[in-house]
């Protein structure tokens, strides 16, 4: 952010970016882990009070408070058309709106395109996506499980070297009361 003061989008953000994104994948994982509210980790979050955090907070309020305005134009138009017995196409929303090609390709716009049924829900391209991420899900959770034998299995270790230790303790101890030399 400092320097050339290009705020969160800027080259130099990226670390910030990257910290967000492992913070969201561990808060994620906790969630499918099954803890909820002040269990998910982490909780908190450390970061440096810069004057330009808040220009860039106001500016992503002001996308959100666009995207909402879009969605709702677009809605408008499209209870517009449907009354006057349209059969809608995206051309038609675009001359209505007046708004470019290129929104109706955002994923806030296609939701609202889908809810309404003006395009299909998936194209064959994401159903496989999802196929794949229901596999990426399946070998995730079978990892974790893994994981979660390891850690079991450490801990029982763990506790049997701790056990022998103290057995090695007390038969040293006995070895020297009696004069013997054990090693």
């Amino acid at each position: 952010m400092a320097g050339a003061r290009a705020g969160l989008a800027g080259e130099r953000s990226g670390l910030f970016m990257e910290q967000i994104r492992i913070i969201k994948e561990m808060r994620d994982a906790d969630v499918l882990r099954g803890r909820t509210g002040i269990h998910v980790r982490p909780r908190f979050m450390c970061w440096e009070n810069v004057p330009y955090v808040l220009k860039c907070i106001r500016h992503i309020q002001r996308q959100e408070k666009t995207r909402k305005d879009t969605v709702e134009m677009v809605t408008q138009a499209i209870l517009v058309l449907e009354s006057q017995g349209y059969n809608i196409k995206i051309k038609d929303l675009i001359s209505v709106t007046g708004l470019s090609r290129s929104v109706f390709a955002k994923p806030h716009i296609r939701e609202v395109l889908v809810e309404y049924g003006i395009i299909q829900t998936q194209t064959p391209e994401k159903t496989a996506g999802a196929e794949s991420t229901r596999r990426m899900d399946r070998l995730i959770a079978e990892k974790n499980g893994y994981i979660q034998r390891l850690l079991h299995e450490n801990e029982q270790l763990r506790y049997e070297v701790e056990l022998l230790r103290g057995k090695v303790h007390i038969l040293t101890h006995k070895a020297a009361a009696q004069g013997e030399e054990l090693f």
